[in-house]
C-alpha cells in the first residue's frame, strides 16, 4: 500500500547533536510534499521546542503537523488547531521532584509552551550549557519556589532528569515508587524522560490519521529511542535509523543508514519516492 503520511522523530533522528537539518534531509522533505504525501514531526520535544523546525520546514505554509509532548499534543501547523491530553497531576510531580532532588540531580519540568528548572548549586553550569546546546526557547522559571504553591500556572506534560548519573537506578527507582501511574523514557545516554503512563507517540499518530482518513498501514514512521517503539512497530512501515539501539532496530521493519545525519533521506528516498 502507498504511504500518505511520514511521521519523523526529531532528536538524532531529523537533526543530528547540534540541532541541525542536512541539506539532504531537507530536500528529501521538499520532494515529499511535492509528491503530495502529508508530513508530521513526532517528537518527545515541547510544542515551542519545535517551532523554529515548524518554521525551518514551512509546515504552516505546507500544511504539516506536529505531535509534542509524547503524542499529548496535535497542532495543525496550517489553521493552528491544538488539542492536548495526558497532562500530569501537579501533586504527583512534586512527590517525583522531591524524589530526584534527593538524587542531586538536574530536572526540567515542562509544559507545552513554558518550562520550570531547578539545579543544584555545582550543577547550574551544566544546566546554562544544556539550555545553549537546545538553543532553549523557553521563558525558564525556578520550579523550587512552585513547590509551596496548590498549582503551577501551567499543564505539565513531562520531567526532564538531565544527565543523570545512574540512569537504570533512577529509572528503577521512579518506576517502583509511580509506576502506576508514570513511564520513565531514556532518551540517548544523556536523558530520562518522566511522562503519563498514557502517553505515546502512537496515540498522537492515530488521533492525526482519524482526522486525516489515513489507515495505520498507509504511514511510515522513523525513528530511533524506545519512545519511537509504538510508532515503529504499529505504522505500515517502521524505519529505524542505524543509530539507534539493536533493540529498537529489530523492533523496525527497516533500518537506514544515519551516519552522516541522512538518515531520514535514505528512508524517504528509498521506501516512499523509489529512489
Amino acid at each position: 500500500m502507498a504511504i500518505r503520511l511520514l511521521v519523523c522523530d526529531v532528536d538524532r533522528t531529523l537533526v543530528d547533536s547540534r540541532n541541525r537539518i542536512s541539506k539532504r534531509n531537507k530536500e528529501a522533505i521538499d520532494r515529499l510534499f511535492a509528491s503530495g504525501v502529508s508530513f508530521a514531526l513526532c517528537s518527545g520535544r515541547s510544542l515551542r521546542d519545535l517551532e523554529e523546525l515548524e518554521k525551518e520546514l514551512r509546515l504552516k505554509e505546507r500544511g504539516g503537523y506536529l505531535i509534542a509532548a509524547n503524542g499529548n499534543a496535535l497542532y495543525d501547523c496550517r489553521t493552528g488547531k491544538l488539542e492536548t491530553e495526558n497532562e500530569l497531576d501537579f501533586s504527583l510531580v512534586k512527590k517525583v521532584y522531591e524524589v530526584i532532588k534527593h538524587e542531586g540531580l538536574l530536572i526540567r519540568v515542562e509544559g507545552l509552551r513554558e518550562a520550570y528548572e531547578s539545579a543544584p548549586i555545582l550543577l547550574r553550569p551544566m544546566l546554562a550549557l544544556y539550555r545553549k546546546m537546545k538553543k532553549n526557547p523557553f521563558r525558564a522559571l525556578d520550579f523550587s519556589k512552585c513547590l509551596k504553591s496548590a498549582t503551577i500556572p501551567m499543564n505539565i506534560n513531562k520531567l526532564i532528569v538531565i544527565r543523570p548519573f545512574a540512569p537504570n537506578h533512577l529509572k528503577k527507582k521512579l518506576e517502583d515508587l509511580y509506576g502506576e501511574s508514570l513511564q520513565v523514557l531514556p532518551v540517548g545516554t544523556h536523558t530520562l524522560e518522566i511522562v503519563s503512563k498514557k502517553s505515546d507517540k502512537l496515540s498522537g499518530v492515530k488521533k492525526l490519521i482519524e482526522k486525516r482518513n489515513i489507515s495505520l498501514s498507509e504511514v511510515m514512521a522513523i525513528g530511533d529511542a524506545e519512545n519511537d517503539l509504538g510508532i515503529l512497530k504499529e505504522t505500515g512501515l517502521g524505519v529505524a535509523l542505524s543509530n539507534a539501539p539493536l533493540s529498537v532496530q529489530s523492533a523496525a521493519k527497516a533500518v537506514a543508514d544515519n551516519r552522516k545525519a541522512e538518515g531520514v533521506a535514505e528512508a524517504i528516498d528509498t521506501y516512499v519516492l523509489g529512489g
